[in-house]
């Protein structure tokens, strides 16, 4: 009966730690795909731009309104750095040729 009861007790040992080791593997593997997961990710947001729309006012002594300045403008995001191009100021669109520029400087920023 004795050395039953030592069997059984080695043969739950041994399986605590087979469990053990499972368990630390899946963790791993776990690990693995979230480091996959997030490594895919920031490869795919640099391929994403945001447009925004920023107002600026400032108000004289009195509280009334003495300038506003609307741009909007498009975002570029890297890992490094966030790059921003603007697209109108007041209404009034900047030159193709600008934009372009901005553009082709975001793009050496981003990498």
């Amino acid at each position: 009966m004795m050395l039953l009861k030592s069997l059984a007790i080695w043969f739950l040992i041994g399986f605590a730690q087979a469990q053990t080791s499972t368990s630390e593997r899946n963790i791993i593997e776990l690990l693995n795909q979230v480091m996959s997961n997030q490594r895919e990710m920031n490869r795919q947001i640099t391929e994403y731009t945001a447009l925004n729309k920023f107002t600026r006012r400032t108000f004289n002594n009195k509280g009334e309104l003495k300038e506003e300045i609307i741009e909007v403008s498009e975002n570029y995001q890297s890992p490094q750095r966030n790059v921003e191009v603007v697209l109108s100021r007041n209404g009034k669109p900047m030159s193709q040729s600008k934009i372009e520029k901005e553009r082709q400087k975001a793009v050496k920023k981003s990498d």
